[in-house]
């Protein structure tokens, strides 16, 4: 979990079903409250790795909070990153049919894996040939691109490099005082 030491997080991680749920729950109301007021400011990303797993781990609360972000996050200021193995697993559909306006996809199994991950018919998602090759579908538009390749160790010393260079930063006072704690 070397993303867990970055000064930037509201919030610690979650990866118990509690802790997700909490923290969706949080999320969810931080939306809520922006949306009622109008503001959109300051940004905030809410980064989901193997939302398959969130969803089967935070259950029923947490589908219905990740789909409430896909249809409400954006008009208030937060964001949506999601990302997963299994395009095709049923505790998405609700996720998918949202609105995901941006969707990066990697090799696929098939052609049907490739359909609901890129939300396009055709999107040729399968036939990708190489590591760190990948499609970006945005507007309908398929755009096809080689991305690099991190190691875990890369990962680990950019997260250290920042981390002391921003030692004394907190994210929270990047919040208006009323968002730092919400309750729910």
């Amino acid at each position: 979990r070397p993303l867990a030491k970055l000064p930037h997080l509201w919030r610690p991680l979650a990866s118990t079903g509690t802790e997700i749920r909490r923290l969706l729950a949080e999320v969810v109301a931080l939306t809520e409250k922006r949306y009622r007021q109008g503001n959109r400011w300051p940004k905030l990303v809410v980064a989901v790795n193997e939302v398959v797993e969130v969803a089967r781990i935070g259950g029923p609360p947490a589908v219905a909070a990740l789909t409430h972000l896909t249809r409400r996050g954006r008009e208030t200021g937060v964001h949506l990153v999601a990302s997963t193995q299994k395009p095709t697993s049923s505790l998405l559909e609700p996720l998918l049919k949202g609105n995901l306006p941006t969707r990066i996809v990697g090799l696929v199994a098939d052609s049907k894996e490739a359909q609901v991950a890129s939300g396009m018919a055709d999107s040729g998602a399968e036939k990708l040939e190489h590591a760190g090759q990948f499609i970006a579908v945005v507007r309908n538009q398929i755009t096809r691109f080689q991305s690099s390749w991190l190691t875990e160790n890369t990962i680990r010393q950019t997260v250290s490099f920042l981390a002391d260079r921003t030692s004394n930063w907190d994210a929270r006072l990047q919040l208006s005082r009323g968002e730092q704690e919400i309750s729910v």
